[in-house]
């Protein structure tokens, strides 16, 4: 870690008296500064908020409601950084789905169904859906590509993540086995240079 040239808070702590004799420094010149740092991420909580639906009867006997915020369908839900906090740890971070549940429960005291997860993992996946063909364009346009396969468990089963950067773009996907062959062929190097990536 360095040295922030902005910190969000700064506290003086100020000398009482000279370490040497003892003498009142209120209103003396000061000779310098030491800088010490620390770099702390604060509390976070949940925030619920409750959509309260008015329901007002008119005079023909007609009862109107008041409409929810647009997104918010369900009696509980979780909103959109929740969601996107839930699918990361999932599969940015390869946690296993109970696990992800229990690292935001005991991070933010927010814990979503494994129903929810999965949920809100297939609408992150329609949202960047949009994003993938350029990012294969780039990686198949590439010269030099750094390719990299991680074994791990899904439903109990060995799956493989494998993993293509160019510089700053990189496109992942899950196989059922290593190598070239996974998940149906041609999506190793030699798929890549014939440009088909899941």
């Amino acid at each position: 870690m360095q040295l922030s040239g902005c910190p969000d808070r700064v506290v003086r702590h100020e000398p009482a008296c000279c370490s040497r004799c003892a003498g009142g420094l209120a209103g003396a010149a000061e000779a310098g500064m030491i800088r010490r740092q620390v770099t702390e991420i604060p509390l976070v909580k949940a925030e619920v908020t409750e959509h309260r639906l008015i329901g007002r009867a008119c005079g023909c006997g007609t009862v109107t409601w008041g409409e929810a915020p647009a997104g918010v369908t369900t009696p509980v839900q979780c909103g959109p950084r929740a969601a996107a906090l839930g699918v990361y740890l999932w599969h940015g971070q390869f946690l296993s789905r109970d696990r992800a549940r229990s690292a935001m429960a005991d991070m933010f005291g927010c814990a979503p169904s494994p129903g929810a997860l999965a949920s809100m993992s297939t609408k992150v996946a329609g949202v960047i859906a949009p994003a993938l063909d350029p990012v294969t364009g780039v990686l198949a346009a590439a010269g030099v590509a750094h390719f990299d396969e991680t074994g791990f468990r899904v439903a109990g089963k060995l799956a493989w993540g494998a993993l293509r950067v160019v510089r700053e773009v990189r496109a992942g996907h899950r196989a059922r086995q290593a190598g070239p062959g996974g998940n149906g062929g041609g999506r190793g190097a030699a798929g890549l240079r014939r440009g088909r990536l899941p």
